[in-house]
């Protein structure tokens, strides 16, 4: 179970530095018109879909549909919140661009996916997935694998997509 915990936090602390490389990275480009529009979008969509989500837990909890534990909830809600945000933002060139190293960023998504997934393969030899009919809380190991693959199959067909306009050109 402490190993469990070690994976998580390791995982939270590359999510973490991922983000401030980005942060620090796009804190000296200068955006157009076009991009700050299509960030804003996806801020404004990805709080929806957050909204949305926890609408929906707090409907299911107050009708006694104990689904998941709390702490699964709260961070797949968070999670893909995240993905959406980072899904938008690739797809529109918004926020985060895909001309310099776009593989670098697409290898690191695949890898913390990855790397997820086997900390849940190993979760799952020793602990059950469900726990008093709920979904347990260490699933969310296998939510934040789905979403970093999800981010960087998005950013890998949206690599593909801007090379074939490039050759095309």
């Amino acid at each position: 179970m402490s190993y469990i915990k070690l994976v998580m936090f390791g995982v939270s602390v590359i999510i973490l530095l991922i983000t401030g490389f980005v942060i620090k990275k796009n804190e000296r480009k200068n955006y157009d018109e076009r991009q700050l529009t299509a960030q804003n979008a996806a801020y404004k969509t990805s709080f929806i879909v957050l909204v949305s989500y926890c609408w929906l837990c707090g409907c299911l909890n107050i009708l006694d549909i104990r689904w998941a534990a709390v702490e699964f909830q709260m961070f797949s809600g968070i999670m893909v919140s995240f993905t959406v945000f980072i899904c938008i933002s690739v797809i529109k060139d918004a926020a985060f661009t895909m001309k310099e190293k776009p593989i670098i960023m697409i290898l690191l998504l695949y890898l913390v996916s990855v790397g997820c997934l086997i900390s849940f393969c190993f979760y799952l030899k020793g602990m059950p997935l469900f726990h008093n009919g709920q979904i347990s809380k260490f699933t969310v190991i296998a939510v934040a694998s789905i979403c970093f693959a999800v981010m960087g199959t998005v950013a890998l067909v949206k690599h593909l997509h801007s090379k074939k306009a490039g050759d095309s050109e």
